[in-house]
Parts: C-alpha cells; structure tokens; sequence
C-alpha cells in the first residue's frame, strides 16, 4: 500500500467512525426517549413469590435494548483505541442477543416466561456452586425451591411430567432457557442464517481461537501487514443490532419511533 492509499484509506476510516458516532448518539437519544415513554413500568426481577410482571416481553426487551446501548458504547471505546478484534467479540454478542430476541418476540407469552424463570435457576445454579466450595451466597430456601418449579416447571424442565425436582442442579433442567434450540438454529429460524454463516461466523473465529483468525492478527501485529475487519463492520453489526432491538421494543409498545431508528440519511450516507 502506498502512502497517498494509505492516508485515504485513514481518511476514510476516520469519516466513517464519525457518522456510526453520530448514529450511536441517536439511538441512544431514541431510547431515552422511549424509556420517557415506558417509566411507569418497574423492571423488577422476580419477588419471592414469584410473581412475575404483567407485560413479561416488555421487561425482557427494554432490558436487552439497555444491554445493548451498554454494548454499544464498549464498542466505540474498544475502536477508539484500536481493539478491532475484540470489539468483533462484542459485536458478536449483540448480534446473538438480537436474533434471540427476534426469536422470543414469535412467541412472546411462552418464551418470555420461560426467560424470566431462568433468572431464578441461575441464582440457584450460584447458591449451590457457593455451597460446594464454601462461598458465601445467599442459598435459596428448600421450600422455594419446590414452590418454583411447581409454577415453572413446564417451562424449564425437560419432561414436564417429571417435577420432582429438589436442586437446581438437576439434569432435567434444561441448561439454557432458549434450549432445546441452538443459537444456529435460532439463527435459521428467524431467517437470518446467513447473518450467522457470515459475521457471526467471523467474530467466532476470533473467540475461538481459530487458527486463521489468530495467525492473520499474528501477522498484522508483527509486520504491519493485514487491515482491519473490512469496513468497521463491528460497528455496522452493533447499529442494525442496535436498530433492531429498539424495532422490536416500540413494535411491541405501539410506539412510532421507526424514522428515527433507522436514520434512513446518515444509513444511505454509509452505503456511500
């Protein structure tokens, strides 16, 4: 690469970087605009009596979308100072999480249930680790225990039938609350399967220690040979994850915050 090359390549880097700057702060406008609109909803997790909120999919969605804005930002940050790798792994993140909601929206009753049920097996998933090696962890009361999967149980146990249940540990507990699927399933299912065959695919190479992904980095840093992720696409990833996230959460409001979470200008300006 030649020096005049090299300086529009940087040039062009830099402006692109400015524009998802500026289509990041609109998101993050857009959804403390919506949460304006949703603050009279308590995104509590669930009590001890298991009393789940009346609009489940709502406090998962609201509660993924504020994750996401999280993400967002480490993104930025991680680009800012030249981590392109790593914020691939967080790209990566917020697009799973955005096909999983994408996925619980097609059946929000069930899935949203079973979601936030999940909270309470993880909590006793850490009690019963903390037990096993003296850790000091609140430990769910035996009597919780059977009154939850007695309300619970057909969501998060393998065999409905079999409720029998006494630790959260027990191997008829599915191990995720999206099991039996997969995330590539999840991914096909939504039709987005090419989205996993392509940049999903590419971040997790990195995660996974793929020798491609790991060797090519090698030589970058070692050499100053090799470019970045083509064209910021973490960055691309972490909007329309971003953009789809809030799509769902103002779709399941009847909210019309559309025009603003597409940005339809500064989107045609990065196609430039």
């Amino acid at each position: 690469m030649n020096v005049g090359s090299h300086l529009d390549s940087e040039k062009r880097k830099e402006q692109r970087l400015s524009l998802f700057y500026e289509m990041m702060d609109q998101l993050i406008a857009c959804h403390n605009a919506i949460a304006r609109d949703v603050r009279e909803y308590k995104l509590t997790p669930i009590s001890d009596h298991f009393v789940m909120p009346e609009d489940l999919f709502l406090v998962m969605s609201f509660s993924f979308v504020h994750s996401q804005l999280s993400r967002l930002k480490s993104i930025r940050l991680l680009m800012d100072a030249g981590q392109d790798e790593d914020a691939g792994q967080i790209a990566r993140s917020m697009l799973e999480g955005a096909m999983l909601l994408e996925w619980a929206s097609r059946d929000k009753s069930t899935r949203s249930q079973t979601w936030f049920a999940f909270e309470q097996i993880e909590k006793g998933r850490l009690d019963e680790i903390g037990r096993k090696y003296q850790i000091d962890i609140p430990v769910t009361e035996p009597n919780k225990i059977k009154e939850f999967f007695d309300l619970f149980g057909n969501l998060v146990l393998r065999k409905e039938e079999n409720r029998e249940v006494v630790n959260f540990s027990d191997k008829n507990i599915r191990i995720r609350w999206y099991a039996p699927k997969t995330i590539h399933r999840i991914f096909n299912e939504t039709r987005f399967d090419f989205l996993y065959e392509t940049w999903y695919g590419v971040f997790s190479n990195w995660i996974h220690w793929n020798p491609v992904a790991i060797l090519s980095f090698f030589t970058k840093e070692s050499s100053g040979a090799g470019e970045p992720l083509e064209e910021d696409i973490q960055f691309v990833v972490a909007i329309l994850s971003c953009q789809l996230y809030l799509l769902k959460l103002t779709e399941h409001l009847k909210l019309d915050y559309s025009e603003r979470i597409m940005m339809k200008e500064l989107m045609g300006q990065l196609g430039n």
